[in-house]
């Protein structure tokens, strides 16, 4: 059984989910431990308040979204940053694979455990990208 001790380094948290009952619940939970979280309703607003971080956040991203999925935002994202970290939380579930093409780091299934999330969202913040994404990052 997870801790209920589970601690994050303090980082940036991004939520982007249309329903606002889990936007609120993820972004309460996070905050509760300690983390900065700024959340969205879209996939557009998504990579809108990306653009705006200046040290880049870990993005908690839904998949079914009105007008912009989870996963054209991603890829949105990871267009003009090859090492963005973005974890799916989703329960579309019949779209994991496609997430991960689209360069998510993983993929939580809603209902989810928040333990699971605080897990990703860690694992997510130290994740080391291979040689070739870094230096396509600094060209």
């Amino acid at each position: 059984m997870p801790s209920d001790d589970f601690s994050v380094p303090p980082c940036d948290v991004l939520v982007a989910d249309d329903q606002l009952f889990h936007r609120d619940m993820v972004t309460e939970m996070l905050r509760a431990k300690g983390l900065r979280v700024s959340s969205v309703g879209s996939g557009h607003e998504a990579v809108a308040a990306y653009l705006k971080f200046e040290e880049k956040p870990v993005v908690l991203m839904d998949n079914v979204m009105p007008t912009m999925t989870g996963i054209e935002a991603a890829r949105a994202i990871k267009s003009f940053d090859p090492n963005a970290r973005i974890i799916f939380v989703s329960s579309d579930v019949g779209n994991r694979e496609e997430a991960i093409a689209a360069g998510a780091l993983g993929f939580v299934t809603k209902p989810f455990k928040i333990a699971d999330v605080f897990a990703a969202v860690s694992w997510a913040r130290t994740y080391k990208f291979p040689e070739q994404a870094q230096a396509g990052a600094s060209a």
